[in-house]
């Protein structure tokens, strides 16, 4: 086990960004420590972050990615293929085989795994895990699998670079939405996870997803 590192250490690393690192891509973002926690909550809101009014935050030097492609494409992998990352077949299960249970929680689920790139220059840029509609309003959703031992601050800065990063206009056009459709940020954590936990129980976290305006969902 590594040992932990001091606040200045920990922060250093936030700012020294390698390649081009979004900022949910830094590995110690995603430990689900309390004193880590508090370092990346007082680095966020001091240097990361801009009003965009009521009270709501956006991180600051994430551009839209204008997609000539549409969002919507093909799948080819099936639920029923293989093993592999926990959210992504988590989707792919929802999607494909319970759907009944999926409209339950979410409404109606659109699709998942959404690339977000336009080209190969556009690097290291990922996907929505999945869009759901519900009550006539859309909803960009971060999943972490049941078993994820990652911190909810990374799923909450992951889905706030995703709608950021996101030509909105275009994704309603693709969908077949209207053009004044609200899109919302959702992150989808199970209960007993430590994101999970932590959504439910850290004072800081539940602040930044009321600065993020960001709709939790457990299951």
């Amino acid at each position: 086990m590594s040992a932990e590192l001091t606040k200045e250490k920990f922060i250093a690393r936030l700012k020294n960004r390698e390649g081009g690192e979004y900022l949910y891509q830094i590995s110690v973002l995603k430990t689900p420590n309390e004193n880590y926690t508090k370092y990346a909550h007082e680095y966020i809101l001091g240097t990361e972050t801009e009003e965009i009014g009521c009270g709501k935050l956006q991180l600051k030097g994430i551009n839209k990615i204008r997609r000539k492609d549409s969002y919507k494409y093909s799948h080819s992998k099936t639920a029923q293929s293989g093993s592999g990352r926990g959210e992504e077949w988590f989707v792919l299960d929802l999607f494909e085989k319970n759907k009944e249970y999926a409209q339950k929680v979410f409404g109606n689920v659109i699709d998942y795994q959404i690339p977000l790139k336009n080209s190969r220059e556009d690097k290291r840029v990922g996907k929505i895990d999945f869009i759901y509609e519900k009550d006539g309003e859309l909803y960009i959703a971060e999943i972490k699998a049941a078993d994820s031992d990652e911190s909810a601050m990374k799923a909450i800065i992951e889905v706030q670079t995703y709608y950021q990063i996101v030509d909105k206009e275009k994704l309603l056009e693709d969908y077949g939405k209207s053009p004044d459709t609200k899109i919302n940020k959702a992150i989808v954590l199970f209960k007993n996870a430590k994101g999970g936990k932590q959504v439910c129980e850290n004072e800081l976290i539940k602040d930044l997803i009321d600065k993020f305006d960001i709709n939790v969902v457990l299951l």
